[in-house]
């Protein structure tokens, strides 16, 4: 029983934390612009006449700064302060215009309607909570539960409901003449469900790359022309950085060791072994009270056997220090048959890890190698550190970081600091990385210098183009079947299935052109050549799988509601947009305004 409170303690807690912490960026001005009378007399700026307070902004770039970090140690460099604090300030016009608007047309909420949408609608960042779901889906007898138990505090969705609600009143009174018709659902519906069946013979460029081919230079050009953004350079950086890896040291085995003396003076006390090894053991069945199974002779290490089967029912081994840290075993069952001697066991295991002191005297390592780089060299405050620099290569943005992986926090530094900045220290994989932005090319088209043996194999691949379109010309015979026609040409009948418009086709791809081409010819007909960027293809459509009214109509509240919170957030945003263009903003910022 006490063990069940004190799992359900931390559920409570859990929520209450996602609560606070989700709320404070869901609702983070819901508290800043109630009540325009008692706004603080020095303020950043103005909108329409009502004061925006230093306090309002101030949080307004925290709520900013949290959203850029996330969960990760990302740094705010002055490049990227300047723009966050550019979005703070944006954050504040808009709230203050809804806030306007909503007190102009007198938009409330009752408590009952906060208590029902509590009920009914809680919003996706809840359901995407693994406490609320089963097997990965939200599970809504789940969730009212916790809704209904009185220990959990839930005034933190209340209070974003309250926040929440009124606007989407004003979203909705706004975008009221906003329609969704059954045709164009349907349509939407169709994109992605209706599917067809047909069969074809591919006429491909491949196929003809052993006939000679000449393109002239202009030939090249006039390709390069057509498809030249197929040569944009994506901008690149090269990170140079330095990695110093957080490793247990001889005081966190220490520490572990009297951390597991506690353990078992505990257990001389008389607190159940299983309820220990609930909450202390690191090992994999730790919230099974650490049960291992029953084991005979034989089946463990050498070691471990040893005094697992010198223990009676009951007792509790020494403590075993390995490698990896330390261990202590009970022996819950002892049984002999056919002389043949097994224990139940279950363990308690803590692994030696680094400790607070040891991660912070990583990190305070790492800050004197990047506060020596800021102010002078990378290279040589690395070397003086007694350390070796890397260097990354250059890589795009958004992507995967060569020699380093996949860090966001490094890949946002790459992109938004000036050539030379030092990040701060980034922790990933057990270590502190600090990086410095050595080089940085912007997007940019590839000339036709630079790009000439691909632009010239193109036009060659475009020259084979044209020799299967003609091919497939010259195989099509008016009255002919598929078979006929792909028997007299040596070549096969390839049939697609179930193939949706946004599909793919077995063997050639996501050829959007033939699959469009299959929807639109008769069924029971050849039909073609259709010409795509892939080749050249006779068709003959074979059925078209229409859509089951049965099914759309199933699907058909949720097409509105997401065609429609479409169109509605759109015409919202230009209606906030021409509010914005109308106010009148007056902008008293300084530069150190952002951080005062």
């Amino acid at each position: 029983m006490l063990q069940s409170m004190r799992q359900n303690t931390k559920i409570v807690l859990w929520i209450v934390m996602i609560g606070f912490l989700i709320f404070t960026f869901a609702v983070w001005g819901a508290d800043m612009f109630s009540g325009s009378g008692q706004q603080t007399a020095s303020a950043i700026g103005k909108v329409n006449g009502r004061p925006v307070s230093y306090e309002e902004y101030n949080r307004a770039y925290d709520q900013e700064v949290e959203a850029y970090r996330g969960t990760t140690d990302l740094p705010v460099l002055p490049s990227v302060a300047k723009a966050l604090e550019e979005q703070a300030w944006e954050r504040c016009l808009n709230q203050a215009i809804i806030d306007k608007e909503l007190k102009a047309r007198k938009i409330v909420v009752s408590d009952e309607e906060i208590v029902h949408a509590i009920r009914t609608t809680p919003p996706d960042f809840v359901q995407s909570q693994e406490v609320f779901q089963t097997e990965g889906r939200f599970d809504y007898q789940k969730y009212i539960s916790y809704v209904n138990d009185p220990n959990i505090d839930w005034r933190w969705l209340e209070d974003y409901f309250r926040a929440q609600l009124p606007i989407n009143h004003l979203q909705q009174q706004i975008a009221m003449s906003t329609r969704v018709t059954d045709a164009e659902l349907q349509s939407l519906y169709k994109q992605s469900n209706e599917t067809v069946d047909f069969s074809f013979v591919a006429f491909l460029p491949g196929e003809f790359e052993d006939r000679p081919v000449t393109v002239s230079e202009e030939d090249v050009t006039a390709w390069y022309e057509k498809n030249k953004e197929r040569f944009r350079v994506e901008e690149e950086a090269i990170l140079d950085y330095v990695v110093v890896p957080i490793e247990a040291t001889a005081n966190d085995r220490e520490r572990t060791l009297s951390q597991m003396n506690e353990i078992v003076s505990r257990l001389e006390q008389g607190t159940p072994f299983e309820d220990l090894a609930r909450y202390y053991s690191q090992g994999p069945t730790a919230q099974q009270g650490g049960e291992l199974g029953v084991f005979q002779k034989g089946s463990l290490t050498p070691e471990i056997e040893e005094k697992a089967f010198a223990l009676e029912e009951g007792d509790v081994s020494e403590i075993i220090e390995n490698e990896e840290g330390f261990q202590i075993l009970t022996v819950t069952s002892r049984e002999e048959s056919d002389g043949d001697l097994s224990v139940g066991l279950r363990q308690i295991l803590l692994t030696v890890e680094p400790k607070g002191e040891t991660i912070e005297e990583v990190r305070s390592r790492v800050e004197g190698i990047r506060e020596a780089a800021e102010d002078g060299d990378f290279g040589k405050a690395v070397v003086d550190a007694g350390l070796t620099a890397r260097s990354t290569g250059p890589f795009p943005e958004g992507n995967f970081i060569p020699t380093v992986g996949n860090l966001p926090p490094a890949n946002v530094f790459a992109f938004t600091a000036e050539i030379g900045d030092v990040s701060e220290p980034v922790l990933h994989n057990d270590g502190y990385y600090v990086f410095h932005l050595a080089h940085r090319d912007s997007s940019r088209l590839a000339p036709l210098e630079e790009v000439q043996l691909q632009a010239r194999q193109g036009a060659e691949n475009q020259a084979r183009l044209t020799f299967a379109r003609d091919a497939a010309k010259e195989a099509m015979k008016d009255g002919a079947s598929l078979e006929d026609i792909a028997k007299a040409n040596d070549r096969a009948v390839k049939v697609a299935k179930l193939i949706s418009r946004r599909g793919t086709v077995p063997g050639i791809g996501a050829d959007l052109g033939l699959i469009l081409s299959a929807f639109d010819a008769t069924p029971g007909e050849v039909s073609g050549p259709a010409h795509t960027e892939f080749g050249s293809f006779l068709i003959r459509t074979d059925k078209v799988n229409a859509i089951s009214d049965a099914a759309f109509q199933r699907e058909k509240p949720s097409l509105v509601r997401s065609l429609l919170y479409q169109r509605q957030d759109a015409v919202f945003s230009e209606w906030l947009e021409m509010m914005r263009d109308k106010a009148k903003v007056e902008d008293y910022r300084t530069p150190a305004d952002a951080t005062s």
